[in-house]
């Protein structure tokens, strides 16, 4: 017994979009459950975050303008304390 061929032409366009639907879903739900997240991100964590660089996010979190609590010898923040801080205009540079 064989099993029928099924053929499904596609153009490149429809290809292309398909793909960047699905990459726009996931990238939805990662900042979706990042956005919710309440646990403590680290200063390299909050930079990927905030899209920022690590010695930015981490002389903020020292200064008290991103709101952050020591634990140890490490900064942690949340990620609503970093989106905040984006939405108050976060610096470009230190």
């Amino acid at each position: 017994m064989t099993r029928p061929i099924v053929v499904i032409t596609l153009s490149t366009d429809q290809i292309r979009d398909m793909i960047h639907s699905a990459v726009r879903e996931a990238l939805a739900l990662r900042r979706a459950e990042e956005a919710n997240d309440s646990t403590g991100l680290s200063a390299s964590a909050a930079a990927k975050l905030a899209h920022k660089r690590r010695a930015l996010v981490a002389a903020a979190m020292g200064s008290g303008s991103l709101k952050a609590t020591r634990s140890g010898r490490a900064w942690l923040t949340t990620a609503g304390s970093v989106r905040d801080w984006i939405e108050r205009g976060a610096p470009e540079v230190a």
